[in-house]
């Protein structure tokens, strides 16, 4: 049920990834298939994380940083343009 509702909840506004990995992350404990899932997925992540963080230079961190930010703000402002927020003050606030 979890997991249907963080699909649903993905193209949403709201934590509809969160949602979804957690539903997958319950399943997890239940299924050889979902676990093993979730390990190959953490160890990729980390192993990303060591590339792109721990092991790399001043200048790919800020790049990678730099690229997150633009990312988390297109989603912030596509998602506020599909919502209807065209600018300004809500009428409540004025």
């Amino acid at each position: 049920m979890l997991l249907c509702l963080g699909l649903l909840a993905i193209p949403l506004p709201g934590p509809g990834w969160l949602i979804f990995f957690l539903g997958v992350g319950l399943l997890g404990g239940e299924s050889k298939h979902l676990s093993g899932w979730l390990d190959n997925g953490e160890v990729r992540a980390r192993k990303l994380g060591r590339r792109y963080w721990t092991d790399a230079g001043l200048a790919t961190r800020a790049a990678v940083t730099l690229i997150f930010i633009v990312a988390i703000g297109g989603a912030f402002a596509a998602t506020a343009y599909l919502a209807g927020w065209r600018g300004g003050l809500p009428g409540w606030l004025t």
